[in-house]
């Protein structure tokens, strides 16, 4: 279970990549980042992506050729390193990208603005191919590059990427209707090539819990609110499915949508808001 909020702005960029159109996007740093940078591209193909990476206005175009880890080289000086394997994990392929700021050329910067621009090019060779790329910000906010043009389409973060994630998405009241809760993450998930996130919506709204480092309750809001109360009723109607000690035959996923207000998945909502009054009543009776 995944809130998979939208927090990581122009960490996200996601399209296809058909032959004789390239999929291209663009890698920013700032000279003052001094933390290592990490790109994963994540793509469905069964024939390599032909990925390139090079900085702007500079003829030190690399390519990221599938096989072993590779350091990244320009202008004599090794900058990163790089992995291509494909079918990593099947049917998805990877690519992988670490950057260390400090180590690049000096006349590969823009002076004026203090940043490093890196054209990012994925061309499919036969088939066409859906294309996921995500930064890695390990390093938290110490961490300053992005993705441009960012995709207000995909905002998913790297957990609710994972294989089998079940996204949620959070809802507020406004008189006798709902609405999204802004960050709320939506997107094509990589393991599909699917608008399928979110799966759901739950609560996120004057939600009152325990707190976790001392005594009391506090009110929370948000996508961490209604993940956290979908997760709980989840795992009290699989106690009492499995209460014979037989695993439960169904997914989560299904027992979800039964219980969901919509019949078709949305953009905003997935497949509704999620009757948790009505989950917990189930797993009372």
């Amino acid at each position: 279970m995944s809130a998979g909020n939208a927090g990581l702005e122009e960490g996200h960029y996601c399209g296809y990549a058909e032959p004789g159109r390239p999929f291209s996007f663009e890698w920013r740093m700032s000279r003052e980042d001094t933390t290592q940078n990490k790109l994963e591209i994540w793509y469905r193909s069964a024939e390599p992506l032909e990925i390139t990476v090079a900085p702007a206005g500079s003829p030190q175009q690399l390519r990221i050729t599938p096989g072993a880890t590779h350091p990244i080289i320009w202008c004599g000086t090794r900058v990163g390193i790089a992995d291509h394997v494909p079918q990593v994990r099947p049917p998805l392929s990877r690519a992988r990208l670490l950057l260390h700021p400090p180590y690049v050329p000096d006349h590969l910067w823009d002076r004026e603005a203090g940043e490093l621009l890196l054209n990012i090019r994925c061309t499919a060779v036969e088939d066409t191919a859906f294309v996921h790329a995500w930064l890695e910000r390990d390093d938290g906010l110490e961490n300053r590059s992005t993705l441009y043009p960012s995709d207000a389409s995909c905002s998913l973060s790297c957990l609710a990427t994972a294989e089998r994630a079940v996204v949620v998405g959070a809802y507020v009241l406004d008189g006798p209707s709902i609405h999204p809760f802004p960050p709320s993450s939506l997107g094509p998930h990589p393991w599909t090539g699917e608008h399928t996130a979110p799966l759901l919506c739950a609560p996120g709204h004057r939600i009152w819990g325990v707190r976790s480092k001392s005594l009391g309750f506090s009110e929370i809001r948000g996508t961490s609110a209604a993940t956290a109360l979908t997760s709980g009723v989840i795992a009290l109607l699989y106690q009492r499915l499995s209460g014979g000690g037989a695993s439960p035959m169904v997914s989560p996923t299904e027992l979800l949508i039964e219980h969901c207000s919509q019949g078709k998945w949305s953009p905003r909502f997935g497949f509704g808001a999620v009757d948790i009054r009505q989950l917990i009543g189930e797993v009372a009776a």
